[in-house]
């Protein structure tokens, strides 16, 4: 078998059949030839002596074939993929070759290779001949180490089949006598191949370099030796004349052995002008390029002197394709390689193999067991290693891709998307589907379609309906790449910016084949640079690289109106998106209700308003008449004034639809349901306007509490529970966790799991307020409009919930399991929070209810006294942080140290202050706690409340006269510690007390006069709005923190605070003060690659030529730190000196050249910097890159710049001395290449 041939192949050979070829099979090749580069499939060719059509290959097989005869003998040629080379690709070439052409017998391995100089020269050809231990081939890099650091080499090629040998045995006799035919077949390609001649053909420009050398080294060696006979013959000649033997004769002598001298190299070995020489012994075969003559030697002597030609792909052929490796020499694999002789060597060697194929018998040929046979155990164990092998690489590689992305973020949307589409109608928004708007968006490249809705019109289930048609449209098309997300107001804790961004990301890359380098590339980056997050910028960046990869791509958006605000989120998100869909072939889709924010983004773009369909609203309420009292299912025409009322009385909004069908759910009789049918219509036919039409929402809304209180007293009690947790909780729960808080009861001291409800219970006593995400586990209210209404109507409805919800979440953690106190390990921890879902929750936001009560709530005050109920609770707090580097390791928390626990050195009214508990405080205060008193740390329950932004506790004790302007022993102020932490309203509070915005905490490491300033806090942190309030209220923009002499504006400069430094800019700030180690702000910029700010600092003038301490510009720093993009920028700008000095005398040529910045290095010499320019210890660019060992900066300033290699420093050293000195081999021979040049 020869592998699954298509029939359109099948076709093909019959084609070329029937134009008269005779028709070959796979099984008439009996000769495989092997090639590595283009140019030897090239000279491979040239010397068929015919060629025959293409056979079809297996799907399996990327091999390219070249299929023709010579002489006698049908020959299948293949050349490695372009651009891959080595024994790996060879042995793959060869495989795929013997399994699609099952007949082969014989192989060779034909091309070029490096030569030891010694023995052979260019245009030679080399075969591979049996060595001692070793066949003809040996690779050079595989072995086994022996003791005592020796390297025993053990793969070497099978041996040469026998009709190859007895060829060879006979070929080298025929050399002897007639010389070789490789001329002849040359001259006979020059008449074939007229074209091919020029390029392939020797001619006068291939000169061998040995030449030169022996020339040189003949002239020199007789000068040397007639020096020598020189000083020799006056010595015979002194001594005899004070013998008195002989006469003072010196020349005489000395000629005469000058005479005697053998005759030059040269001389000896004279070779006809293009003879080649054919010669047989041993080819070392490796993985990598040898360009060292200092390791060809080695490797020759190591192997005992019978090396003749190193190269790169024989040794993938041992065990795989016993062949014959005929090698034309090409170079001498030292630092001089050249492609010069490559065509030429591919070509003699290609003759060779001619000449051998001739001389080979067909029958001797046909006695040869064929490689597949003597393979084929072989090849059956390789494809079971190699798929097990291919297996675990996947597994390994896919579990490495997972956690890159889950790094890049852990939210995934793909099941919420699974629960709308579940609970989508079978046949929803094919109107839209079928319009032509969308239409034209999906065959329109870059496009933007924008469709608002009304809220409960079915904006999300025809987003949904959407992705679903365009997975399905392009599920066979990996080159369109699809993402989307659902905009949650739920979830803006978990959608930022940054977030969606990094979602989007997320999602195209688990479309690819495999994970890009580029983001694998973001995180090692992130984690370098000591930070745990991407920036958005980097997210923007490499989402476009990613999104670039594909052909076209679809990007969908939910809801765009519920997503956050805050911090310019939505105007970001959409800034970015719209750069994106600019810039690369990119479709956007989004939804939003209507929105006059929203709307100006997709000013100019195709709109389409979404409303549900009556069609759809009739499917959906046919398929749901069911759910109707048994009456009404013998009524078809009560069922028919059903669905043409309320379709009509929805008003386009599917939402209303439900909530009016689920009114009628306990409607028990014709005349009732009549009744209220009627009422819908009268309310309906007057609301025309969307505000109008969210009027008949908020009342369905209404009328549906107005049912769950008309329940049985315990139905109506679960709901009121089930909707106070779904409501006031901050975040949403999973059924298991609404489970256990429903369970509890204040004054519980362990979970009675008795008392836990059905969760179908659960949903059905909420009346269709509450449902439930099948694939997330989350129980949430049916829409976005049902939170907003009972965010306007929940102080009504719910007066006590954050009362209710404080007491059970202090009851759940205050039961007696959690009186152990701190778990040990991680997996004892882990099985606390799996064993009580809700204590994680419970500990959390416990606090946050509290503070919202209007009373005290029962059992704090002895929650707080019970050291091993807070230490737990605050365990499980911080259980991210425990768990977040292994969830298995149970390893104990040696980390957990004192500073973790609350409970030390402290007191119940500063614990009261650190979780925000006012009536609780003041319910001390009432009892005549010290309103001033210290813990542990000397810090203030002032304090302590101001750093975790608990402004109604601190307004209480500045009301009770709390000292705002005290510091505790690390010299922290209530000021600083709010600043710091970026509490704009506890600050704006203890400024409006008289607070010096000046004052701030001390520097503990200096003077206790001296101060770090608020402001430079607040600069430091990014905290723009708290440092305005500062500076509104008088705080000094050019104050100094005393022991790096920073003013506010240098130290957010050096963090990257972008939008700070903009603001302290506008207010006045001045820029051309110096930062920490005395650098500019400028300097700061262009070192760290901080872009934004770098322009800023442009924008308002500053001196692009200011000096640093060190006499360094920003032109210096930027070039030295390698941050190209700023370095191209402040090229741009006139008259800028390119050769400016810092106070060593190095320019910034000379120290992009020692960092090893190849790309500024080039623009720098482009743009005239000198060369040749000398520090204070005279070193040019070149001693510093050669110091270095940079090899590619060394090679540019010697090419391109020039460089002068024998320039020495004030202590006399070379660039060569430099690079010798500290061992950089590669930098050496480029030195020596291009002394020997000059």
């Amino acid at each position: 078998m020869t592998g699954n041939v298509s029939p359109a192949d099948r076709e093909k050979a019959k084609a070329d059949d029937d134009a008269g070829h005779k028709l070959m099979t796979h099984g008439d090749y009996t000769v495989g030839w092997v090639c590595a580069l283009p140019k030897e499939q090239t000279a491979a060719t040239a010397m068929l002596d015919e060629t025959h059509p293409d056979l079809p290959k297996p799907l399996n097989d990327s091999n390219t074939y070249t299929l023709g005869r010579i002489g006698k003998h049908s020959v299948v040629i293949a050349c490695l993929p372009k651009g891959q080379v080595g024994t790996n690709s060879a042995a793959t070439v060869a495989t795929q070759m013997i399994r699609t052409f099952p007949s082969i017998r014989i192989g060779l391995m034909v091309g070029i290779g490096g030569g030891i100089p010694s023995k052979v020269r260019l245009g030679d050809v080399v075969v591979g001949t049996p060595s001692g231990q070793f066949s003809g081939v040996v690779q050079w890099d595989f072995g086994k180490a022996r003791e005592g650091g020796k390297f025993e080499r053990t793969g070497s090629l099978n041996s040469t089949p026998a009709s190859l040998g007895t060829a060879l045995a006979k070929l080298e006799t025929k050399h002897d006598l007639e010389g070789t035919k490789v001329p002849d077949y040359v001259d006979e390609v020059k008449r074939k191949w007229p074209d091919y001649a020029s390029k392939y053909l020797r001619s006068d420009t291939l000169i061998d370099p040995l030449d030169r050398i022996n020339r040189s080294h003949d002239t020199c060696t007789r000068w040397l030796a007639m020096l020598f006979s020189m000083i020799w013959a006056s010595l015979l000649a002194i001594i005899r004349f004070l013998s008195g033997s002989q006469t003072f004769s010196v020349m005489n002598d000395a000629t005469e052995q000058v005479e005697n001298l053998p005759p030059p190299a040269s001389d000896r070995e004279q070779r006809r002008p293009g003879e080649v020489r054919v010669h047989h012994g041993l080819i070392a075969s490796g993985n990598q390029v040898i360009k060292d003559a200092v390791l060809r030697d080695k490797l020759d002597k190591d192997l005992g002197g019978h090396v003749y030609c190193v190269e790169m792909e024989a040794a993938g052929l041992m065990n795989n394709f016993p062949c014959v490796v005929i090698r034309g020499i090409c170079d001498y694999a030292d630092a001089q390689k050249n492609k010069t002789w490559q065509e030429y060597a591919a070509l003699v060697a290609a003759a060779f193999a001619k000449e051998l194929l001739v001389n080979v018998q067909t029958s001797e040929v046909h006695g040869e067991r064929t490689v597949k046979d003597i393979l084929e155990p072989a090849l059956k164990v390789l494809d079971e290693v190699r798929h097990e092998v291919i297996s675990t690489r996947e597994k390994i590689q896919k579990n490495e891709e997972l956690e890159i992305l889950k790094w890049l973020t852990p939210i995934d949307y793909k099941p919420q998307h699974g629960d709308i589409l579940q609970k989508r109608h079978p046949g929803t928004g094919q109107w839209f589907l079928k319009s032509i708007r969308y239409k034209d968006w999906i065959e329109k490249e870059k496009d933007i379609l924008y469709c608002p809705g009304i809220p409960g019109a079915g904006k999300t289930i025809l987003t949904a309906t959407t992705i679903e048609d365009l997975t399905l449209r392009y599920q066979d098309n990996q080159n369109i790449g699809i993402a989307f997300i659902y905009c949650n107001f739920r979830r803006t804790h978990e959608q930022k910016a940054e977030d969606l961004l990094a979602s989007l990301l997320k999602q195209l890359c688990q479309q690819r084949p495999s994970l890009p380098d580029i983001v694998r590339l973001l995180q090692a980056d992130t984690l370098k640079a000591n930070r745990t997050r991407p920036t958005l910028n980097e997210l923007a960046e490499t989402l476009h690289l990613v999104v670039s990869m594909y052909s076209r791509v679809f990007i969908l958006i939910d809801a765009l109106d519920e997503c956050q605000v805050k911090d310019g989120c939505r105007t970001t998100f959409l800034n970015e998106i719209s750069k994106l869909q600019s810039t690369t072939r990119t479709n956007i889709f989004a939804t939003s209700r209507p929105n006059p924010e929203v709307e100006l983004n997709f000013n100019g773009c195709d709109w389409c308003r979404i409303s549900a369909s009556e069609a759809d609203i009739r499917a959906y309420l046919s398929e749901n008449m069911w759910q109707m009292l048994g009456f009404v299912q013998k009524r078809p025409d009560l069922k028919d004034a059903i669905e043409d009322n309320i379709a009509i009385a929805a008003q386009g909004m599917f939402l209303l639809a439900r909530l009016y069908f689920d009114s009628l759910k306990d409607k028990t009789s014709a005349t009732i349901i009549k009744t209220s049918l009627r009422r819908l219509r009268e309310k309906s036919q007057a609301k025309v306007n969307t505000d109008e039409r969210l009027d008949l929402l908020a009342q369905a809304y209404d009328e549906a509490m107005d049912r769950i209180r008309m329940q049985p007293p315990g139905f109506q009690q679960l709901a009121t529970k089930v909707l106070t947790w779904i409501i006031f909780a901050r975040r949403q729960l999973t059924i298991l966790e609404l489970q256990h808080a429903l369970a509890v009861s204040v004054g519980d001291e362990e979970l009675d799991e008795d008392n836990m409800r059905d969760i179908k219970d659960i949903v059905s006593v909420c009346l269709g307020l509450v449902t439930v995400d099948e694939q997330s586990g989350i129980v949430r209210l049916v829409h976005y409009t049902t939170q907003e209404y009972f965010e306007q109507t929940k102080t009504r409805l719910f007066p006590n919930a954050e009362i209710e919800l404080a007491t059970i979440c202090v009851t759940y953690i205050s039961f007696r399991t959690f009186e152990a106190g701190l778990c040990e390990t991680k997996a004892e921890l882990r099985d606390r929070l799996l064993s009580n879902p809700v204590y994680n929750y419970a500990a959390e936001n416990w606090d946050h209810h509290a503070r919202f009560a209007a009373t005290s709530i029962p059992g704090i005050k002895q929650f707080l006294s019970n050291n091993a109920l807070l230490n737990a609770s605050s365990q499980a707090l911080l259980h991210d942080r425990w768990l977040s580097d292994s969830l298995f390791d149970d390893t104990a928390f040696t980390d957990w140290s004192s500073s973790q626990d609350l409970t030390i050195g402290t007191t119940l009214i500063h614990l009261a202050a650190y979780f925000g508990l006012r009536p609780e405080v003041a319910s001390m205060l009432e009892q005549k706690a010290e309103v001033d008193s210290l813990d542990v740390h000397d810090r203030t329950p002032l304090m302590i409340a101001s750093q975790n932004g608990r402004e109604a506790v601190v307004k209480l004790l500045l009301d009770k006269g709390a000292k705002a302007d005290r510091r505790d022993k690390y010299h922290g102020t209530a000021l600083g510690y709010a600043v710091e932490r970026g509490n704009e309203d506890t600050v704006k509070l203890l400024l409006s007390h008289g607070v010096d915005a000046d004052s701030g905490p001390l520097d503990p490491f200096v003077s206790i006069n001296e101060e770090i300033i608020s402001l430079y806090l607040a600069a430091k942190h990014g905290h723009i709005a708290i440092a305005k309030l500062l500076i509104d209220k008088g705080a000094d923009l050019e104050r100094s923190n005393f022991l790096f002499d920073t003013t506010p504006l240098c130290v957010a400069a050096r963090g990257n605070q972008e939008s700070m430094v903009e603001m302290l800019l506008i207010r006045g700030a001045k820029f051309e003060t110096k930062s920490i180690n005395g650098q500019t702000l400028l300097s700061w910029a262009a070192c760290h690659g901080y872009e934004g700010i770098f322009k800023l600092l442009l924008e308002k003038g500053i001196n692009v030529e200011s000096r640093d301490d060190n006499g360094g510009t920003a032109l210096t720093r930027a070039a030295g730190e390698g941050q190209l993009i700023l370095t191209k920028h402040l090229l741009a700008i006139a008259n800028i000196n390119v050769d400016l000095e810092d106070n060593s005398g190095r320019t910034p040529l000379s120290w992009a050249a020692a960092g090893g910045h190849v790309a500024i290095t080039k623009l720098l010499l482009n743009n005239g910097a000198n060369v040749e320019s000398k520090s204070n210890n005279c070193r040019t660019p070149l001693s510093f890159a050669a110091e270095n060992g940079h090899q590619d900066t060394v090679e540019l300033l010697l090419e391109i710049g020039q460089a002068n290699a024998n320039s020495r420093d004030i202590f006399r050293r070379t660039p060569l001395h430099w690079a010798s000195r500290n061992g950089h081999d590669k930098v050496i021979i480029d030195m020596l290449y291009s002394l020997s040049i000059n």
